[in-house]
């Protein structure tokens, strides 16, 4: 089994309401963790989050939010598969991440990625700890297969 670790960092939300209260709502199989919820454009969290992963053909993924009085907002969301996330701390991913307005499915309904680019952002840090018993010949043997299945996958 292997830990997904996710900092949520910040955000830069494109708009003129101040009063966006935002949060953000983390995915991963059936397993879902939201952050608090943040006043103004420019958000911030720095909010960790761990996930046990026993399948790394699965995908994170990543919802930015903005509550409303009677109902929320979606204002953005992110998709990565976790075979294409760093596999320790030291080379954990940092970065900000455009978001887009919608989600692409296959045929048979798996999530597969996102599609049309907002201008909002969010700063996220991601990594996957393997197991701890792995020699690092063992990890980087796995991280090989991994980006095998990753190009096999993307070929679907």
């Amino acid at each position: 089994m292997s830990l997904l670790c996710v900092l949520v960092k910040k955000a830069r939300i494109v708009g003129n309401d101040e009063n966006c209260n935002s949060y953000v709502v983390l995915k991963i199989d059936n397993v879902k963790s939201t952050t608090s919820v943040v006043k103004g454009l420019n958000p911030g969290w720095e909010q960790e989050f761990y996930f046990d992963v026993n399948d790394m053909v699965l995908g994170l993924q990543v919802e930015l939010w903005d509550r409303g009085k009677f109902w929320d907002k979606l204002l953005g969301l992110y998709y990565v598969k976790l075979n294409e996330i760093a596999t320790s701390s030291q080379n954990a991913d940092e970065r900000w991440i455009v978001l887009d307005g919608e989600l692409v499915l296959s045929k048979n309904g798996q999530i597969t990625g996102t599609c049309n680019p907002t201008e909002h952002r969010l700063l996220l840090r991601f990594f996957v700890e393997l197991p701890a018993d792995l020699t690092e010949e063992e990890s980087k043997d796995l991280q090989q297969k991994l980006e095998y299945l990753n190009e096999i996958l993307d070929k679907e």
